[in-house]
This record gives C-alpha cells, structure tokens and sequence, in this order.
C-alpha cells in the first residue's frame, strides 16, 4: 500500500470473528510477527492498535474456511483504539519484529490493526503482515 500520509492509516486490520461454525467462540489469538518491508522516499511508522475504529469502508474477508480471523485492507484512517507499539522502519527496510514479549491476545469480537504513517513529506510502498497462533 502507498504511503503518502503524516496520520497513520489504515494497511492492515484483522479481526476475531464473534462466531465459527455458527456457534460463538473462546478461541484466543496469539499475535507473534510483524514483518514490513517498505520502499520509498521517507521513513516509515507503524502502529499496532487494538480495537480502534476504521474510517472509509471496510471491507472484512475471511482468512480462510478454518480460521476465527477476518481480514480488512480497505479502511482508510483509524481512529481511537489503544496502541500496543510502534516500530520505525527506513524508507528501504525489510525486517521481521517479534511480538510474542508484548502478550497481545485478541478475543472474540475484538480487533488489531497495523497503521503506517510517514515520518516526513513523500510517499513509500509498505508491505506488512502479521503472524497468529488460533488456540483451539
């Protein structure tokens, strides 16, 4: 996703489905990876927040038949929310961050997303994806 803005936005939110199978669950998430690649003019920051609300349209798409997790890349700007961190990564970076110190568990219902801003003027192509553990 391109990243043109001093206010983070959205790049990637998932969230914990309040049922599977058509019951509801307890299924706990364990988050453990971040990893973001960025390549552009500027440095840039990502947030990880939980449970901040999502402007624009978001659009939620199952992980996969198998998983509590449903995934958005559509929101735009995010709002409220508690942030958990915030990593800086230069604007020709790859790296892998572990999260596993930082005991983010999502619940039912409950959602995280990676926001990005710029730390200056200019634009930058982020990549982002996280890593979970569903304990059933």
């Amino acid at each position: 996703k391109t990243i043109a803005s001093l206010t983070p936005v959205n790049v990637l939110s998932i969230r914990c489905k309040t049922t599977f199978n058509g019951f509801a669950h307890f299924i706990p998430i364990y988050v453990r990876l971040l990893s973001v690649g960025s390549d552009g003019n500027k440095n840039c920051i990502v947030y990880i927040i939980r449970n901040g609300t999502l402007g624009g349209t978001p659009s939620w798409l199952n992980v996969n038949a198998d998983s509590v997790i449903e995934y958005d890349t559509n929101g735009t700007y995010i709002t409220g929310g508690i942030q958990i961190a915030a990593f800086t990564f230069g604007k020709l970076e790859s790296r892998t961050q572990a999260l596993s110190d930082l005991n983010i568990v999502l619940l039912s219902g409950e959602t995280l997303t990676l926001a990005a801003r710029l730390s200056g003027t200019g634009s930058t192509e982020t990549t982002v994806s996280i890593t979970w553990l569903e304990d059933r």
